[in-house]
């Protein structure tokens, strides 16, 4: 992860922590784009910072569980932060439209079905 922040002109000060209701987000501010980094393993979402300040920034993350015995089936969790402007934000759980609040400029839904922002 150094490596790719060292990419992004980032420093440590430039990293910031969050939490959603699936766990926690980290921001991380660069010159030329800002990022969202969540999941376990850790999965990485940027956009140009221009775009971010405007649109926010989304990470979708799918699980597939392949341990025998578990529940095998896939799970899709969608992560996004978006600007100080908005309460809420809309995204599509397989064929429904759902409003979903945000906190701290962060929000996030899982399913068992896919997951997408609404523009």
């Amino acid at each position: 992860m150094v490596s790719m922040l060292a990419k992004l002109g980032v420093t440590s000060d430039r990293v910031f922590r969050g939490s959603t209701s699936n766990g926690p987000i980290w921001v991380v501010v660069g010159r030329r784009a800002l990022c969202i980094l969540a999941g376990r393993p850790l999965a990485v979402g940027c956009e140009p910072a221009a775009k971010a300040r405007t649109n926010g920034v989304t990470l979708g993350i799918v699980y597939h569980p392949a341990e025998v015995g578990t529940d095998s089936r896939r799970r899709f969790i969608l992560y996004g932060i978006v600007p100080d402007s908005h309460a809420s934000v809309q995204v599509r759980v397989g064929s429904r439209i759902r409003k979903i609040p945000v906190t701290g400029n962060a929000y996030s839904v899982k399913s068992r079905v896919p997951v997408l922002k609404v523009p």
